[in-house]
């Protein structure tokens, strides 16, 4: 199965081909009228929906397409670009982050397949990241969604909702505020190895 990048840049799509991925951008008239099944995963880029009005015309082909068994990867979106209902169960985008790049990580499900298949992540993964952990935390997070990591500036309360995941129908829905696409570029290896987990999911989760 092919992974498809929903992106105004190419940032995913880039480092999906590096991965040695069969992957292409997905042009509105995919996300419109194509039979999205086709794909194993999709990747919604940072800030995609402020710049692709079809992304935010036809989201519910692409919730649709998470029902029937697809795996949905939002990156980090803003506040004020975002609407609950683009989520299978709505939360809010908040303006809470992580300045420190190497604020510590911590993992809150180990065994979740999306840290541990196929790549089982570490301490060592977190380590070397470039400007910021993360941007834009999720708030009134529904209990549908696992939460996969803590972590936080010194003196700041704990953010978990960073790495969410969540069941939906036969599929799967991804949302993280953790700045992967600014590793990815700076060739970080735990970053690739994160990035090669959230697009393996589709078959590791069947395996839980």
């Amino acid at each position: 199965q092919g992974t498809v990048v929903d992106a105004d840049k190419d940032t995913f799509d880039k480092y999906a081909k590096e991965l040695g991925l069969n992957s292409v951008r997905l042009p509105d008239a995919y996300i419109e009228h194509l039979d999205l099944l086709q794909f194993g995963t999709i990747i919604i880029d940072i800030r995609a929906y402020l710049v692709r009005e079809a992304l935010r015309e036809s989201n519910a082909r692409l919730l649709d397409y998470v029902r029937k068994g697809g795996n949905l990867v939002v990156m980090y979106q803003k506040d004020q670009e975002w609407k609950p209902e683009y989520a299978p169960y709505p939360f809010s985008i908040g303006r809470d982050r992580i300045t420190l790049e190497d604020a510590p990580v911590n993992i809150l499900l180990p065994d979740h397949p999306l840290l541990t298949k196929p790549n089982a992540l570490s301490e060592r993964d977190w380590s070397g990241w470039v400007q910021e952990r993360g941007v834009y935390f999720p708030y009134d997070v529904p209990p549908e969604y696992q939460r996969l990591l803590s972590s936080h500036d010194p003196d700041e309360q704990p953010l978990t909702t960073g790495y969410i995941v969540a069941p939906y129908g036969k599929g799967s829905y991804i949302y993280t505020s953790y700045v992967w696409y600014r590793q990815l570029k700076d060739k970080n290896p735990g970053a690739y190895r994160a990035f090669a987990n959230m697009i393996s999911y589709p078959n590791t989760r069947k395996q839980e």
